[in-house]
């Protein structure tokens, strides 16, 4: 059984292998409290990608299960924000584990 900052992590590694998410969270790290609508937007006009509103409702909430984004309602619009840090930091000590700087 996987420990739970294993179970995190392996969540992290999902999220951002997925291109579309990838650059959802491009777009949040450039402007955070963005709607569902507002992040669609972006995607088709500045990214010409083909993606439905479901679609992207999907991509973030894997990004929210990974804790790579986090969401806060301003009445009946739910926003979205990019908080990566901890992933970072995740994925950071990870690779220093299994790629340590002293090993050829």
């Amino acid at each position: 059984m996987l420990r739970k900052r294993d179970e995190q992590l392996a969540k992290v590694i999902q999220a951002l292998a997925d291109s579309t998410r990838r650059i959802i969270l491009e777009e949040l790290s450039q402007r955070d409290n963005q709607s569902l609508f507002e992040i669609l937007a972006r995607l088709v006009e500045k990214h010409q990608l083909s993606i439905t509103r479901q679609a992207v409702s999907k991509h973030l909430n894997v990004l929210e299960d990974a804790g790579l984004i986090e969401t806060a309602w301003s009445g009946r619009t739910k926003l979205h924000s990019s908080c990566i840090a901890k992933g970072k930091k995740m994925l950071i000590h990870w690779l220093e584990e299994v790629m340590p700087e002293n090993k050829e």
